[in-house]
């Protein structure tokens, strides 16, 4: 068994707790970005203004994203990126 040193789980717990932060900020980002747009689509039964364009590049930021956690995770063989 490989001994931990408590500076070795405080520091995994703060990487934790920063990484579910930086979560939270981007889920409220994604929010505040799409909101206003869907409600006035909603009102005004269009989607005039609506640019898919933007939909596929954040969708694909976020595949992108998945791609460097897993190309990591392999390097490094490790897969606890996909935990935190």
């Amino acid at each position: 068994m490989i001994p931990v040193a408590a500076s070795d789980v405080a520091f995994s717990v703060h990487a934790v707790l920063i990484a579910l932060f930086l979560f939270f900020i981007a889920v409220s980002m994604t929010i505040i970005k799409y909101t206003p747009q869907a409600f006035m689509n909603f009102e005004r039964k269009s989607t005039e203004g609506f640019s898919i364009g933007l939909i596929l590049l954040d969708f694909s930021g976020g595949v992108a994203n998945y791609a460097q956690m897993t190309v990591q995770s392999i390097d490094q063989s490790l897969f606890s990126s996909f935990l935190n």
